[in-house]
């Protein structure tokens, strides 16, 4: 996966949602949580493993977040936007047409 370079926070950041960060999703209790906290979880697990991948410092928090998108409410359609393009990469990379696997013959 290849990260993607977002402004935010005042700052051109490494924005990442790839398997790693799937699975840290799921990790995560959301139960009880609207839509928009799970939209900042998302985004804040994005740029935390873009800045992993590139070996950048993790120099924020969940709660900046929130400040990240009232200073730009466009942010909010950008990390949507990235996260259904990795979605829709990581299903083309599962499909079975890509995969490198062999089958085994059906037997008659």
């Amino acid at each position: 996966m290849v990260t993607e370079n977002i402004e935010a926070g005042g700052k051109d950041r490494p924005f990442l949602f790839s398997y790693k960060a799937i699975k840290e999703l799921s990790k995560t209790n959301t139960e009880g949580t609207d839509e928009l906290d799970q939209v900042e979880l998302m985004a804040f697990i994005g740029f935390k493993h873009g800045a992993i991948k590139e070996k950048e410092e993790v120099d924020f928090e969940l709660s900046d977040m929130e400040d990240w998108f009232e200073e730009d409410l466009s942010l909010l359609a950008t990390i949507t936007q990235v996260i259904e393009n990795s979605k829709t990469l990581q299903e083309k990379a599962q499909a079975p047409q890509n995969r490198k696997q062999r089958r085994s013959p059906l037997k008659k």
